[in-house]
Order: C-alpha cells, then structure tokens, then sequence
C-alpha cells in the first residue's frame, strides 16, 4: 500500500475587517489594490507600469517611492504583480518594507533603474523568463537579499544591479546561465560575500562576468519541477529554490525525494 505525503497546500483567509485601498491608476492600464490586513500590494491590468521617482514628504529622512501607493509604502509585507503587466516602473517599490515578491511571466522588464532600491527587508523574489537585463541599481540595498535565481533569458546586469549597504555582511549566491554576456564592472557593489553559480559553461561565465568576479563562480546545475527551480552545486547539495508552486496535490514519498535530491532527503513524517 503506498504511503503518501503533502507537500504543499493552499489556505485561504478572511478578514471582513480588512480594508482595500485603491487609488489613481499605475499606467495606462495598470491598476493597484493594498490590503491593509494581510499588508499585500496587488498590481493587476495589463502592459506596462509607470515610471515614477522618491519623495522625503516629512522631510525627515522617511524617503519612498512617489507611486500611487506610496502612503502604504512602509507597511507592505507582500508584492504580487499579476499576469498581463509587462514592466515595472523606476521606483516603484523604492524603499518598500515587502518581505517577497511574485512577478508574472508575461514580465519582460524590471523597469530602468531603482525598482527595489532599499528594500531591505526583501527575501524572496522570482525574476521570469523573458527579462534581459537587470538595471541600474534595481536592487540597491536589498540586505536581505541572500540568494536569486536569474533566467536564462538574462543576458545583461548593469551598474549597482545588485547591492548592499557597505556595513552589510550578508551574504549573496546569484545564480547564471552563461548567457549573461554583460556585467558591469560595479554590478555586485559593496557585496562582502558573493557566490556566482553557472549553470552553463563555467569557463564561459568566468570570461563573461569579467576579471573582477571570476574568482567567485562556481559550477551548478539547475531543473525544474512544478514551476520551482532547483539549484544544485557541484557536489549535488542543493543551493537554492526559487518560484512558486500553484497546484495542490499529493505527491508520494519516492516523488517528494526525487523533488528534494538524493544527498538532500528530507524529513518526512508519513500519514
């Protein structure tokens, strides 16, 4: 008889207290919604997302972005942008208190510059395939940023594309594919510990990212399953996922080992 183990599961709740704050429209067809329950900001419509810029409105140091949900921006745990936005606005989530981060496949752009600038309490966050280029400083001090999965459609980071402030030790493992063929001399500025894993030609991607990083790439391998990507170094120990699974199902032990690795078995508790 087979024994079986759930993995994932999807729970809902409401709270008819909670309050959805909308506003002036984010584009042409760009449309927000803030829960001030949950603390989620939902991006909906479809194309691209404005541009905007980074107010200080107390003058007091509290600098945030100046889009229309920029009142709440010091209260959102949670970012989704939903399918049908193309591109994300310079600025937009600019010193954004959001913890994670889902963006949509039909996303080419992260925006020109600054789209995540200070986010530092940011940890999870899956870029699409489709995005060529990381830009300018779009990940500023994201301190809490340790580890990202790039696709292989991205081929270009440019200056500050990732950051940390200078008394930051934290760590950062980036993962690449060796179609990254430009990389700014300042793209991992003030990063203390930076691990680059290639999951391609690793003799290619040190050439690629150029003198100044090429002592930091390591080899990997990557697949994916579900709509999650694995990342596995070397030795096969797992280095990192990324993405978000969106079905509910069981799957059986030998299928949540196949999932988890042979060197990273995990613990299981059977019903």
């Amino acid at each position: 008889m087979k024994r079986y183990i759930l993995i994932f599961g999807l729970s809902l709740a409401f709270n008819v207290n909670a309050e959805i704050v909308t506003g002036e429209k984010c584009g042409d067809n760009c449309t927000w919604t803030f829960n001030t329950d949950t603390k989620e900001l939902i991006i909906s419509g479809t194309g691209e997302m404005s541009s905007f810029g980074a107010i200080d409105p107390e003058n007091n140091g509290g600098w945030r972005t100046n889009a229309p949900w920029g009142t709440y921006a010091h209260q959102i745990s949670k970012i989704r942008v939903q399918e049908g936005i193309t591109s994300l606005g310079s600025y937009a989530f600019y010193n954004a208190t959001a913890q994670s981060v889902e963006l949509p496949s039909t996303l080419t752009s992260l925006g020109v510059t600054c789209t995540f600038q200070g986010a530092r309490q940011l940890k999870d966050i899956n870029i699409p395939q489709g995005v060529t280029i990381i830009p300018d400083s779009v990940f500023n001090s994201t301190n809490n940023l340790t580890s990202i999965v790039l696709p292989d459609s991205v081929t270009t980071l440019e200056y500050g594309a990732f950051n940390k402030d200078s008394e930051c030790t934290n760590p950062l493992e980036i993962i690449i594919s060796d179609h990254v063929t430009s990389v700014d001399e300042q793209a991992f500025r003030l990063i203390q510990n930076l691990t680059i894993y290639c999951t391609g030609d690793i003799n290619v991607c040190k050439a690629n990212v150029g003198e100044n990083f090429a002592d930091k790439v390591k080899q990997a391998s990557k697949k994916q399953i579900n709509g999650v990507t694995y990342v596995y170094d070397s030795k096969g120990k797992l280095v990192t996922t990324s993405g978000h699974r969106t079905e509910k199902r069981i799957y059986t032990i030998d299928e949540a080992n196949r999932v988890a690795g042979t060197r990273n078995r995990i613990s299981i508790k059977y019903r």
